[in-house]
């Protein structure tokens, strides 16, 4: 199987182990083809309870962390909580005027929930604003496809579905504001990996890779969120939300959480970030293998 250093090479090891303690090594990727994606389905129980059982099997033992990296994860949630502080004073008021244009222009309900996963595989309801028109996520298939829309199966920015206020919540960057209440609860974090549903880690495939970017919390910003979702292929997002999840174990998170925030507020003002930002520059050369096994998988399928 394939195992990562934690220099970022990729080497070819044979019968390890993919249970590791904290940082002590890198990811171990097989070499397997993932099943075929089952049709698109909101909810689907059997595939619910396979997840299940994967998380529970891939997290089942105690990962140890290092004293450096218990108090990175202490220094991160006393940001997220310095952050509700603000969040009270600038969030709430723009949740508040996006949800009343939402009920101006097309009326209840102005959030949207779904139940999604985060860190260890657990489920939990997100909040966010409703941009497109009740009821679209009822037709799952319609919305978004792997051929169409990649294997995150993110909606298309040109979609007819949205609504007016839609597209201007998700310019100005409003859409995700109510998750505020997620980082609450402990849900989440400020940043991280994005929470997704069911239907997208099916469609990622059961691959370690996919499964470990639920190693650290999920956030409300990230690499991708910095960079643009648009941006990136399925395989660079697989590999960064990877990349932070190692950052998290290696106890370097709370500066590389600096770095993101930084980021993505010079992303909002019209700044280009890039994958290299944060891999380097050589990523691709360094992480070859990585991309070829991918390659390998996706003309398998």
């Amino acid at each position: 199987m394939q195992k990562r250093g934690m220099d970022g090479n990729w080497s070819i090891a044979a019968g390890a182990s993919s249970d590791a303690a904290c940082g002590d090594q890198g990811l171990q990727l097989p070499v397997s083809m993932p099943e075929p994606a089952a049709p698109l389905k909101l909810h689907d129980d059997q595939v619910r309870r396979r997840l299940d059982g994967v998380f529970a099997d891939h997290f089942r033992i105690h990962r140890r962390c290092s004293f450096r990296a218990r108090l990175n994860h202490l220094l991160k949630r006393v940001f997220d909580m310095l952050f509700l502080l603000a969040a009270v004073v600038v969030a709430l008021p723009l949740i508040l005027i996006g949800g009343l244009a939402t009920l101006v222009d097309t009326g209840w309900p102005v959030f949207y929930v779904q139940t999604r996963r985060v860190r260890f595989g657990r489920c939990a309801r997100i909040y966010k604003m409703r941009t497109l028109d009740v009821g679209s996520d009822k037709r799952l298939d319609a919305l978004v496809s792997v051929k169409h829309h990649g294997k995150f199966l993110n909606v298309s920015k040109d979609c007819s579905r949205y609504t007016r206020v839609g597209r201007w919540l998700e310019r100005l960057w409003i859409v995700e504001l109510p998750q505020v209440l997620n980082i609450l609860r402990g849900e989440m974090s400020v940043v991280g990996n994005r929470p997704i549903p069911d239907y997208v880690i099916n469609a990622l495939g059961p691959a370690v890779e996919t499964i470990e970017r639920f190693a650290s919390p999920q956030g409300l910003t990230g690499y991708v969120q910095s960079i643009g979702r648009d941006d990136v292929t399925d395989e660079e997002r697989i590999l960064l939300e990877y990349h932070y999840s190692d950052v998290f174990e290696r106890g370097d998170v709370f500066l590389e959480d600096l770095k993101i925030i930084a980021c993505t507020i010079a992303a909002y003002f019209g700044k280009q970030i890039t994958v290299g930002h944060f891999l380097g520059e050589d990523y691709k050369v360094r992480y070859a293998a990585f991309f070829a096994v991918h390659a390998a998988r996706a003309e398998a399928i």
